[in-house]
């Protein structure tokens, strides 16, 4: 069973280089960093700290969320292989996660035979501000409270036993998937850019009867830097799109390079 962590930079290398994030996740796991930034091109070369962490930095800069991700994917299973026991995780590189909570929580997994996790994360160290990552799957309303108002309903969090709970979709900037998973749902849907993708694979996931469990006795920190969202701006165009598309497409076929 090997464990292999996809961490997508965006001119992340100050970060990546600043907090633990690494050092710890490759003590435990196979971690792949692609870059998608070419200004940063070379410069992520000083984060290969051991044997376990991959540099892909190609050229193929300016994907979106998903299909850099499934770009990760695809080149694990072309260029080293992955086993039907073996588990893909998608973590921001502004997380700060340490290594033992990835053991622990793909443990979790095994034992339980759940196939797509998550876990509580917070905006700071002393876990007073408590990011929104994890929420109910979203309609119409919903986006427009959220957009412009601000506003997020209640997350609905159902107990399935002790320390997990079961939720409808939560960011991926924390997602575990199990590799068999990953490949039968084809990835991340590539319609979308940036954003909505993590929403939408949940939703096919619970589609296929998969579901979404939230490992409550475990968090951890994410450093998030929101992107703009002012009218007309490319972030804000990216939202629209997308949300247009997880209302109306949802249920269209996948576009994926895996």
């Amino acid at each position: 069973m090997t464990i292999f962590v996809s961490i997508i930079s965006h001119g992340h290398e100050d970060i990546l280089s600043s907090t633990s994030l690494l050092d710890e996740i490759s003590k435990v796991a196979t971690v792949i960093i692609k870059n998608n930034r070419q200004l940063s091109k070379g410069k992520l070369t000083k984060l290969r700290l051991n044997k376990n962490i991959i540099i892909i930095d190609d050229g193929d800069y300016g994907l979106g969320f998903g299909h850099n991700n499934n770009y990760v994917f695809k080149y694990i299973s072309d260029k080293i292989g992955i086993d039907k026991d073996d588990y893909f995780c998608v973590i921001n590189p502004d997380i700060i996660v340490d290594g033992t909570t990835i053991l622990d929580l793909v443990s979790i997994m095994q034992r339980g035979n759940h196939q797509l996790c998550t876990i509580p994360l917070y905006l700071d160290e002393n876990k007073t501000l408590r990011d929104e990552s994890i929420r109910n799957f979203p309609v119409f309303i919903d986006f427009l409270k959220s957009f412009f108002l601000g506003k997020r309903n209640a997350v609905t969090l159902r107990a399935i036993s002790d320390g997990i709970s079961s939720a409808d979709w939560a960011a991926g900037s924390f997602l575990i998937f199990t590799a068999p998973l990953f490949l039968e749902l084809k990835g991340f849907n590539q319609r979308y850019f940036m954003y909505c993708e993590d929403i939408d694979i949940c939703y096919r996931a619970k589609s296929n009867g998969i579901q979404l469990v939230c490992l409550t006795d475990y968090y951890a920190i994410h450093l998030a830097q929101r992107a703009s969202r002012s009218f007309f701006s490319k972030n804000f165009v990216w939202h629209i799109k997308s949300i247009f598309i997880y209302l109306f497409l949802r249920n269209k076929k996948t576009i994926s390079i895996i």
